[in-house]
């Protein structure tokens, strides 16, 4: 075939890389808390049929564990940070981030982006489980594998997990990945968002 203008160019196709995409972000993962922000079947603003979360709310009964980690989520995915996070956050200027501290755990914050990183779930595979005539969402979604600037801190615009566990993941750039790790924060790992 002929490739910008010169006739009989020879080429090949790695089929390997073809299915290949680019990462484009990471998605902040660390430790568990090991319980959930509610216990049993108190979680507030779920939907009375099929229990997904309406509305995330900090418990503020919660009492922190004591790990040594900067970063760690709940069981049923709220975002737990220490007072060295949020300093790194405030030092960075990362705007739309709502810090609510434990009133029984003080200096331990439950963590809320703001800013969303919408998701394609056709292009990515999202399974959405159990349609809820209720409140409009599902039961369930899985396959968090995601379809800006290099340097933000952000949620998912879809909550996987099941019932009354389903979260946002936290979505942070590839200078940020790099900030936390020369800031030290500890217990912190990063998967792949791929466009």
């Amino acid at each position: 075939p002929s490739i910008l203008g010169k006739p009989a160019v020879e080429f090949s196709v790695d089929i390997e890389q073809k299915n290949q995409t680019t990462v484009i972000a990471k998605i902040l993962t660390a430790p568990d808390e090991d319980k959930d922000m509610y216990n049993g079947n108190t979680t507030p603003y779920t939907c009375p049929v099929c229990h997904s979360p309406l509305k995330y709310e900090m418990n503020p009964n919660y009492i922190v564990s004591k790990k040594r980690s900067s970063v760690r989520f709940t069981y049923d995915g709220y975002c737990i940070v220490t007072q060295e996070f949020k300093d790194f956050c405030m030092l960075n200027n990362y705007p739309q981030l709502v810090f609510k501290e434990f009133p029984k755990s003080p200096g331990y914050y439950c963590l809320f982006p703001l800013d969303i990183f919408p998701l394609d779930p056709i292009r990515r595979y999202v399974e959405f489980v159990k349609p809820c005539a209720s409140c409009g969402g599902y039961e369930g979604a899985y396959g968090a594998t995601p379809s800006y600037k290099n340097d933000f801190i952000c949620r998912s615009d879809i909550a996987f997990g099941e019932k009354r566990k389903r979260s946002p993941l936290v979505i942070v750039g590839f200078e940020t990945e790099f900030k936390m790790k020369q800031f030290g924060l500890k217990g912190l790992y990063f998967d792949n968002v791929y466009e």
